[in-house]
């Protein structure tokens, strides 16, 4: 079972990435025809890291079962140590 959905969750995530990737590359065509060619770069940019993301495949780093769940901070506590 567990195999089974991990599969499933590799799949997911790849479709996502893909799909962010084409939403990005629209969004840089937009800008282009709307005259911001460092908006269209930074989309091009952002599309291109998502390609590489979807077809990077998993290293046991990511594995599900090697992630280590803490409780955050508080919110405060955040935002203090940033500022």
């Amino acid at each position: 079972m567990a195999d089974n959905e991990t599969r499933e969750n590799l799949h997911t995530a790849y479709q996502r990435e893909s799909k962010a990737s084409v939403r990005l590359k629209v969004y840089a065509e937009k800008a282009d025809k709307e005259d911001y060619p460092g908006v269209a770069r930074l989309f091009r940019a952002i599309a291109e890291s998502e390609t590489i993301h979807a077809r990077a495949p998993p290293t046991p780093s990511q594995s599900v079962r090697n992630v280590k769940v803490r409780p955050p901070t508080t919110l405060s506590g955040t935002v203090s140590s940033i500022t």
